[in-house]
Protein backbone atom coordinates (compact mmCIF):
# COMPACT_ATOMS: atom_id res chain seq x y z
CA UNK A 1 0.00 0.00 0.00
CA UNK A 2 1.61 3.18 -0.78
CA UNK A 3 1.92 5.28 2.19
CA UNK A 4 0.53 8.50 0.67
CA UNK A 5 -2.95 6.82 0.46
CA UNK A 6 -4.74 7.13 3.93
CA UNK A 7 -7.24 3.59 3.74
CA UNK A 8 -9.39 3.97 6.19
CA UNK A 9 -13.22 3.29 6.69
CA UNK A 10 -14.15 6.43 8.65
CA UNK A 11 -13.16 9.95 9.16
CA UNK A 12 -11.95 9.52 13.20
CA UNK A 13 -9.36 6.59 11.51
CA UNK A 14 -8.52 8.61 8.56
CA UNK A 15 -7.60 11.27 11.14
CA UNK A 16 -5.52 8.90 13.52
CA UNK A 17 -3.22 7.42 9.89
CA UNK A 18 -2.52 10.99 9.26
CA UNK A 19 -1.66 11.67 12.65
CA UNK A 20 0.84 8.89 13.46
CA UNK A 21 2.19 9.64 10.06
CA UNK A 22 2.85 13.51 10.85
CA UNK A 23 4.52 12.46 14.18
CA UNK A 24 5.70 9.24 13.58
CA UNK A 25 9.84 10.45 13.99
CA UNK A 26 8.31 12.27 17.54
CA UNK A 27 6.95 9.21 18.77
CA UNK A 28 3.75 11.02 20.42
CA UNK A 29 1.67 7.40 19.93
CA UNK A 30 3.78 4.75 20.78
CA UNK A 31 2.08 2.00 18.77
CA UNK A 32 4.71 1.07 16.48
CA UNK A 33 6.13 -0.80 20.23
CA UNK A 34 3.16 -2.04 20.58
CA UNK A 35 2.53 -3.65 17.01
CA UNK A 36 6.36 -4.85 17.11
CA UNK A 37 5.30 -6.90 20.19
CA UNK A 38 2.75 -8.50 18.30
CA UNK A 39 4.59 -9.59 15.51
CA UNK A 40 3.81 -13.27 15.45
CA UNK A 41 0.18 -14.59 17.16
CA UNK A 42 1.91 -17.80 17.45
CA UNK A 43 4.24 -16.38 19.47
CA UNK A 44 1.95 -14.28 21.59
CA UNK A 45 -0.21 -17.21 22.60
CA UNK A 46 2.95 -19.44 22.90
CA UNK A 47 4.40 -16.56 25.76
CA UNK A 48 0.78 -16.31 27.37
CA UNK A 49 0.64 -20.25 27.76
CA UNK A 50 3.88 -20.46 29.08
CA UNK A 51 2.89 -17.67 32.17
CA UNK A 52 -0.18 -20.06 32.66
CA UNK A 53 -1.92 -17.07 31.49
CA UNK A 54 -4.27 -19.69 29.27
CA UNK A 55 -4.49 -22.56 31.52
CA UNK A 56 -7.95 -21.99 32.57
CA UNK A 57 -9.29 -21.22 28.97
CA UNK A 58 -10.84 -23.61 26.40
CA UNK A 59 -8.68 -23.12 23.27
CA UNK A 60 -11.69 -21.89 21.05
CA UNK A 61 -11.80 -18.91 23.78
CA UNK A 62 -8.66 -18.32 24.46
CA UNK A 63 -7.64 -17.50 20.47
CA UNK A 64 -10.20 -14.57 21.05
CA UNK A 65 -9.15 -13.52 25.01
CA UNK A 66 -5.44 -12.86 23.60
CA UNK A 67 -7.01 -10.56 20.70
CA UNK A 68 -9.62 -8.61 23.08
CA UNK A 69 -6.45 -8.00 25.53
CA UNK A 70 -4.43 -6.40 22.62
CA UNK A 71 -7.52 -4.72 21.06
CA UNK A 72 -7.83 -3.12 24.86
CA UNK A 73 -4.77 -1.90 24.91
CA UNK A 74 -4.80 -0.56 21.82
CA UNK A 75 -8.14 1.43 22.23
CA UNK A 76 -6.79 2.63 25.45
CA UNK A 77 -3.85 4.51 23.62
CA UNK A 78 -6.42 5.81 20.64
CA UNK A 79 -8.94 6.79 23.42
CA UNK A 80 -6.08 9.52 24.97
CA UNK A 81 -6.27 11.18 21.89
CA UNK A 82 -8.15 14.20 21.36
CA UNK A 83 -9.25 12.58 17.71
CA UNK A 84 -10.97 9.70 19.58
CA UNK A 85 -13.18 12.44 22.09
CA UNK A 86 -16.05 11.59 19.67
CA UNK A 87 -16.24 8.28 20.99
CA UNK A 88 -14.78 8.26 24.78
CA UNK A 89 -16.92 11.13 25.63
CA UNK A 90 -20.03 8.94 25.04
CA UNK A 91 -18.35 5.89 26.19
CA UNK A 92 -17.28 8.15 29.94
CA UNK A 93 -20.79 9.42 30.09
CA UNK A 94 -22.33 5.75 29.64
CA UNK A 95 -20.16 4.24 32.14
CA UNK A 96 -20.83 6.82 34.37
CA UNK A 97 -24.33 6.20 34.33
CA UNK A 98 -24.67 2.53 33.59
CA UNK A 99 -21.80 1.88 36.53
CA UNK A 100 -21.07 -1.34 34.20
CA UNK A 101 -19.81 -4.30 36.70
CA UNK A 102 -22.56 -6.50 36.60
CA UNK A 103 -25.19 -7.49 38.88
CA UNK A 104 -26.36 -6.66 41.38
CA UNK A 105 -24.81 -3.20 40.87
CA UNK A 106 -25.08 -2.86 37.38
CA UNK A 107 -26.96 -5.56 34.99
CA UNK A 108 -24.60 -4.41 31.94
CA UNK A 109 -21.56 -6.73 32.59
CA UNK A 110 -17.93 -5.54 31.95
CA UNK A 111 -17.50 -7.67 29.32
CA UNK A 112 -21.07 -6.92 27.29
CA UNK A 113 -20.02 -2.90 27.86
CA UNK A 114 -16.11 -3.32 26.74
CA UNK A 115 -17.72 -5.33 23.15
CA UNK A 116 -20.80 -1.94 23.00
CA UNK A 117 -18.40 0.80 24.11
CA UNK A 118 -15.37 -0.17 21.37
CA UNK A 119 -17.04 -2.66 19.12
CA UNK A 120 -20.97 -0.64 18.40
CA UNK A 121 -21.26 2.42 19.92
CA UNK A 122 -20.86 4.85 17.05
CA UNK A 123 -22.44 8.03 17.85
CA UNK A 124 -22.18 9.62 14.02
CA UNK A 125 -23.93 6.90 13.11
CA UNK A 126 -21.56 5.82 10.13
CA UNK A 127 -20.49 2.64 11.43
CA UNK A 128 -17.22 4.02 12.46
CA UNK A 129 -16.36 2.81 16.45
CA UNK A 130 -13.24 3.30 18.39
CA UNK A 131 -12.34 -0.52 17.73
CA UNK A 132 -12.36 0.33 13.41
CA UNK A 133 -11.11 3.60 13.70
CA UNK A 134 -8.04 2.19 15.82
CA UNK A 135 -7.67 -1.20 13.55
CA UNK A 136 -7.87 1.35 10.61
CA UNK A 137 -4.45 2.48 12.55
CA UNK A 138 -2.94 -1.06 13.19
CA UNK A 139 -3.54 -2.11 9.93
CA UNK A 140 -1.06 1.27 8.46
CA UNK A 141 1.20 0.23 11.07
CA UNK A 142 1.56 -2.98 10.16
CA UNK A 143 0.90 -6.45 12.56
CA UNK A 144 0.77 -10.10 12.50
CA UNK A 145 -2.06 -11.14 9.86
CA UNK A 146 -3.62 -13.58 12.41
CA UNK A 147 -3.88 -11.35 15.68
CA UNK A 148 -5.43 -8.36 13.18
CA UNK A 149 -8.19 -11.23 11.91
CA UNK A 150 -9.20 -11.77 15.26
CA UNK A 151 -10.01 -8.05 16.57
CA UNK A 152 -11.02 -7.96 13.02
CA UNK A 153 -13.89 -10.56 14.05
CA UNK A 154 -13.98 -8.90 17.52
CA UNK A 155 -14.70 -5.76 16.25
CA UNK A 156 -16.97 -6.03 13.61
CA UNK A 157 -19.11 -8.91 15.98
CA UNK A 158 -22.42 -7.84 17.23
CA UNK A 159 -25.02 -8.95 19.57
CA UNK A 160 -28.03 -11.74 17.90
CA UNK A 161 -31.12 -13.35 19.43
CA UNK A 162 -30.10 -16.73 19.74
CA UNK A 163 -32.37 -19.87 20.12
CA UNK A 164 -31.24 -22.91 22.60
CA UNK A 165 -31.48 -26.14 20.54
CA UNK A 166 -29.81 -28.42 23.15
CA UNK A 167 -26.53 -29.74 23.84
CA UNK A 168 -23.39 -31.46 21.85
CA UNK A 169 -21.73 -32.93 25.09
CA UNK A 170 -20.24 -29.99 26.83
CA UNK A 171 -21.21 -27.40 24.10
CA UNK A 172 -24.21 -25.63 23.40
CA UNK A 173 -26.42 -24.90 20.53
CA UNK A 174 -27.87 -21.82 19.35
CA UNK A 175 -29.34 -21.03 16.63
CA UNK A 176 -29.94 -17.33 15.77
CA UNK A 177 -33.40 -16.65 15.52
CA UNK A 178 -33.50 -14.06 12.47
CA UNK A 179 -30.97 -16.00 10.14
CA UNK A 180 -31.51 -19.62 11.15
CA UNK A 181 -27.28 -19.34 11.62
CA UNK A 182 -26.61 -22.32 14.23
CA UNK A 183 -23.37 -22.38 15.98
CA UNK A 184 -21.75 -25.35 18.48
CA UNK A 185 -20.61 -23.21 20.87
CA UNK A 186 -18.38 -22.71 24.21
CA UNK A 187 -20.00 -20.74 26.82
CA UNK A 188 -17.14 -19.05 28.86
CA UNK A 189 -19.50 -18.17 31.81
CA UNK A 190 -20.39 -21.79 32.59
CA UNK A 191 -24.27 -21.36 32.28
CA UNK A 192 -25.94 -23.95 30.21
CA UNK A 193 -29.19 -23.30 30.00
CA UNK A 194 -31.89 -25.50 27.81
CA UNK A 195 -33.20 -26.12 25.23
CA UNK A 196 -36.09 -23.07 23.98
CA UNK A 197 -34.70 -20.37 25.51
CA UNK A 198 -34.06 -17.37 23.85
CA UNK A 199 -30.69 -15.71 24.42
CA UNK A 200 -29.72 -12.45 23.74
CA UNK A 201 -25.73 -13.05 23.38
CA UNK A 202 -22.46 -12.12 21.17
CA UNK A 203 -21.71 -14.90 19.47
CA UNK A 204 -17.87 -15.24 17.77
CA UNK A 205 -17.32 -17.67 15.18
CA UNK A 206 -14.16 -20.31 15.34
CA UNK A 207 -11.19 -18.49 15.57
CA UNK A 208 -9.36 -21.71 14.12
CA UNK A 209 -10.57 -25.00 12.00
CA UNK A 210 -11.33 -27.67 14.68
CA UNK A 211 -12.01 -24.56 17.19
CA UNK A 212 -15.93 -23.86 18.15
CA UNK A 213 -18.18 -20.65 18.52
CA UNK A 214 -17.73 -18.60 21.61
CA UNK A 215 -19.84 -16.82 23.39
CA UNK A 216 -17.72 -14.01 24.70
CA UNK A 217 -20.28 -11.97 26.72
CA UNK A 218 -21.93 -13.48 29.92
CA UNK A 219 -25.57 -14.47 27.94
CA UNK A 220 -28.58 -12.54 28.77
CA UNK A 221 -31.82 -14.86 29.16
CA UNK A 222 -34.89 -13.59 27.85
CA UNK A 223 -37.25 -14.14 30.19
CA UNK A 224 -41.31 -14.59 29.89
CA UNK A 225 -41.44 -14.43 26.27
CA UNK A 226 -40.61 -16.90 23.77
CA UNK A 227 -39.02 -16.93 20.37
CA UNK A 228 -42.67 -16.55 18.42
CA UNK A 229 -42.63 -13.34 20.49
CA UNK A 230 -39.11 -12.35 19.42
CA UNK A 231 -40.43 -12.99 15.57
CA UNK A 232 -42.98 -10.55 16.51
CA UNK A 233 -40.31 -7.72 17.57
CA UNK A 234 -38.46 -8.98 14.91
CA UNK A 235 -41.16 -7.86 12.11
CA UNK A 236 -42.32 -4.40 13.88
CA UNK A 237 -38.55 -3.22 13.64
CA UNK A 238 -37.57 -5.10 10.42
CA UNK A 239 -41.01 -5.19 8.71
CA UNK A 240 -40.56 -1.63 6.18
CA UNK A 241 -38.11 -3.44 4.51
CA UNK A 242 -37.95 -5.39 1.68
CA UNK A 243 -37.57 -9.44 1.95
CA UNK A 244 -33.62 -9.28 0.37
CA UNK A 245 -32.86 -6.87 2.82
CA UNK A 246 -33.83 -8.04 6.27
CA UNK A 247 -31.28 -10.27 6.50
CA UNK A 248 -28.84 -7.03 6.16
CA UNK A 249 -30.77 -4.56 8.45
CA UNK A 250 -31.09 -6.88 11.30
CA UNK A 251 -27.19 -6.94 11.64
CA UNK A 252 -27.40 -3.57 11.90
CA UNK A 253 -30.23 -3.44 14.05
CA UNK A 254 -28.14 -5.96 16.74
CA UNK A 255 -24.74 -3.77 16.38
CA UNK A 256 -26.47 -0.25 16.25
CA UNK A 257 -29.74 -0.29 17.72
CA UNK A 258 -31.59 2.89 16.42
CA UNK A 259 -29.98 4.85 18.57
CA UNK A 260 -26.58 4.95 20.42
CA UNK A 261 -28.05 3.76 23.52
CA UNK A 262 -30.68 1.53 22.24
CA UNK A 263 -29.67 -2.24 23.19
CA UNK A 264 -27.70 -1.23 26.74
CA UNK A 265 -30.63 0.95 27.56
CA UNK A 266 -32.66 -2.40 27.17
CA UNK A 267 -30.58 -4.32 28.85
CA UNK A 268 -30.57 -1.68 31.69
CA UNK A 269 -34.21 -1.41 31.42
CA UNK A 270 -35.25 -4.93 31.26
CA UNK A 271 -32.95 -5.96 34.22
CA UNK A 272 -34.42 -9.31 35.94
CA UNK A 273 -32.41 -10.94 38.37
CA UNK A 274 -29.52 -12.82 37.79
CA UNK A 275 -27.83 -16.54 38.80
CA UNK A 276 -23.80 -16.74 38.13
CA UNK A 277 -22.94 -16.85 34.42
CA UNK A 278 -26.15 -15.29 33.13
CA UNK A 279 -28.67 -12.05 33.98
CA UNK A 280 -32.14 -12.71 32.92
CA UNK A 281 -34.48 -9.79 31.61
CA UNK A 282 -37.84 -8.96 30.13
CA UNK A 283 -39.78 -7.08 27.74
CA UNK A 284 -39.15 -5.40 24.04
CA UNK A 285 -36.56 -2.62 22.90
CA UNK A 286 -39.61 -1.01 21.14
CA UNK A 287 -42.66 -1.19 24.03
CA UNK A 288 -41.63 0.51 26.76
CA UNK A 289 -44.11 -0.22 29.39
CA UNK A 290 -42.59 -3.92 28.95
CA UNK A 291 -39.58 -2.96 30.46
CA UNK A 292 -39.62 -3.29 34.55
CA UNK A 293 -37.09 -0.46 35.25
CA UNK A 294 -38.43 2.18 31.99
CA UNK A 295 -39.16 5.28 33.17
CA UNK A 296 -42.50 4.67 32.55
CA UNK A 297 -42.86 1.78 35.25
CA UNK A 298 -40.83 3.71 37.51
Amino acid sequence: MSKTTVAARGPVGRKLIQLLRRERGRKVVDFAALAAGSRRAEELQQDARSRGDLADYDPSHGWYVLAQRQLSILTEQTGALRETRCFTDPINDADDEYMPIGPPMSPLTGSYFFHWSVCDLSPKGDGETLASATLDLVRDIGIEPHLLAAMDTLERSRMGLWVHQGFDGDRVILRELSTDDEQRCVVPSGYRGQAGQVWFARVLPPGLPGLDAVVITTPYLLIRTAPADWLTYLERALGAHPAARRAQVYALLMKYGENPRYWPEYVFEGYVNHQPGVVFLTGFPDIEASRPHSRRNW
